[in-house]
């Protein structure tokens, strides 16, 4: 499912090493710098989606669910990891809110912008519309009972699309999580003021778990060291 380049409709490898360009001198413009701060919150976010996304492959490659005194089935319980993972991978893509993913790499990635739009186009967005009308009539919370009900099944009728449409999603976030730190070096500094600002409204006797932040991958190892004392 998850590959580390991703052929846009055009036929050229998007994300390739051979894209990778010399930044080095580059600073950050306002809206890159924007898009930084969004950035920490956003990459936490997609983690949770990654992370629901591979638990529904487990569940679905091994065929086993947790014992429940419920009686439920692998079948029920991926339906509910499919509820829960459209209402999260949503809860990134919700234009009238500070996430909105595609904003925020074409901010970070402006060299691929165009390929991202394609990508993004051809199989993200034909399940956008069921996933956002699911995640406001029946995910983060309930509607009345016929709208969770009409929501519900569209969620289920459009899946083929819907899975489509995250499968895309997870291969790009992968894509371009994995060449971060050659593209866009100066965001790893960006991060760490964001985290350090955030840290310093902290109790003095609290912080950041570096380890967390490590297997998060929001910061490298080595880097983000606490800088008062």
């Amino acid at each position: 499912m998850f590959r580390n380049d991703l052929v846009d409709e055009a036929g050229e490898r998007f994300c390739s090493l051979d894209l990778f360009i010399d930044i080095s001198e580059y600073k950050m413009t306002e809206e890159r710098a924007k898009a930084g701060r969004q950035y920490v919150v956003f990459h936490l976010k997609m983690i949770e989606v990654i992370h629901l996304a591979l638990l529904s492959l487990h569940l679905t490659d091994s065929g086993v669910c947790p014992a429940n005194e419920l009686n439920h089935s692998v079948a029920r319980f991926k339906e509910t990891l499919l509820s829960t993972t459209v209402t999260t991978f949503m809860a990134l893509n919700d234009k009238s809110k500070s996430t909105n993913t595609r904003q925020i790499w074409k901010s970070l990635f402006s060299k691929h912008a165009k390929a991202i739009d394609r990508v993004w186009d051809r199989s993200i967005t034909p399940g956008e519309r069921v996933m956002k009308a699911y995640r406001d009539q029946a995910g983060a919370h309930g509607d009345d009972p016929y709208n969770y009900f009409v929501a519900r099944v569209a969620l289920l009728e459009n899946e083929d699309r819907i899975l489509t449409a995250l499968s895309a999603f997870f291969r790009l976030s992968i894509c371009l999580l994995n060449r971060q730190a050659k593209e866009i070096p100066e965001l790893a500094g960006e991060i760490e003021a964001v985290l350090l600002d955030i840290e310093l409204r902290f109790p003095r006797d609290q912080g950041f778990n570096r380890q967390w932040l490590k297997e998060m991958r929001l910061t490298e190892e080595g880097s983000y060291t606490k800088k008062y004392l």
